[in-house]
């Protein structure tokens, strides 16, 4: 199974937003420097009108990348990216903090899974940048991520070609809860969801 949040459609937002943000700098430092005060104001009020309309095209481009192509995984299942990187997710079990975690609610029930980074491309991956969502409920309300060394603190440096790194994360998920779903991505990149089953 493969899951595909186009690296391509990220590095065009980045592209987009940083050139709309370098063109707002020119427009005030035209104003500061310029006496011709109407056609800096102009300018400004063009490149916010830029921007107000990337954000919109940014979000139906996202919200149809993302329902085309991107499925939800069971746990054990792996999501295969095309720059060769792999994440596989494990079942979640319960989870017992120690004294010094961060993120527990007492009365809660937390929930830890395994994550698995390999890395079949051809150059090393950063995993520093990885991030992880779990989400309860219809309405998706987040889960609290629990800090409790090791545990949420992610793989940690790099993965050579051919190499796998496993970290484990541990969430606070309310009593009673049948389910909840793990998103698990790359900064601005790519990402898939998981569905894990309590």
């Amino acid at each position: 199974m493969t899951a595909t949040r186009s690296r391509r459609f990220a590095g065009r937002r980045r592209s987009a937003f940083a050139g709309a943000a370098a063109a707002l700098l020119a427009m005030g430092a035209l104003s500061a420097c310029s006496s011709e005060e109407e056609r800096a104001e102009e300018a400004v009020e063009e490149a916010l009108a830029d921007l107000e309309e990337l954000g919109e095209t940014t979000a139906g481009g996202a919200a149809g990348e993302d329902g085309a192509e991107q499925e939800i995984f069971a746990a054990g299942e792996t999501a295969v990216f095309d720059n060769g990187v792999e994440y596989t997710v494990s079942a979640a079990e319960p989870y017992s903090p120690s004294e010094w975690a961060v993120g527990h609610t007492e009365g809660n029930e937390p929930q830890v899974v395994s994550l698995t980074v390999t890395n079949n491309g051809a150059e090393t991956y950063d995993t520093s940048f990885i991030l992880t969502t779990a989400r309860i409920g219809e309405d998706g309300v987040e889960a609290e991520l629990i800090i409790d060394d090791p545990v949420g603190l992610g793989p940690g440096g790099s993965v050579a070609p051919g190499q796998s790194a496993t970290a484990d994360y541990a969430f606070d998920i309310p009593a009673g809860e049948p389910s909840f779903s793990l998103t698990v991505e790359e900064l601005l990149e790519f990402g898939a969801t998981w569905d894990l089953t309590l």
